[in-house]
């Protein structure tokens, strides 16, 4: 297996979380959603550029189903830490 390690600065991000399923109709809707979330909050050019990340948080052989973490991330540079539909980060 070939892998290349990166180091990544200091990123900001916008994030939606689904606790549940992995595959279910709801993870479906969730980026759905994220996506008109996107287009409203004029980010169209981050999507493009970065891309929008799809993190499974939990090993669905380990965690109970309930328990499952799906998360939808958007780098950005802009503060949204007042807007209730995401969550704002970092790393």
């Amino acid at each position: 297996m070939n892998y290349k390690i990166e180091i990544l600065g200091n990123y900001k991000m916008v994030y939606i979380r689904n606790t549940g399923k992995y595959g279910s109709p709801e993870n479906f809707q969730m980026m759905k959603n994220f996506k008109k979330w996107i287009f409203h909050n004029h980010l169209e050019e981050d999507k493009k550029t970065k891309g929008i990340l799809a993190i499974a948080q939990a090993n669905p052989q380990l965690t109970p189903v309930e328990q499952c973490r799906f998360d939808l991330m958007l780098f950005t540079d802009k503060d949204f830490s007042q807007d209730s539909q995401v969550n704002m980060g970092g790393f």
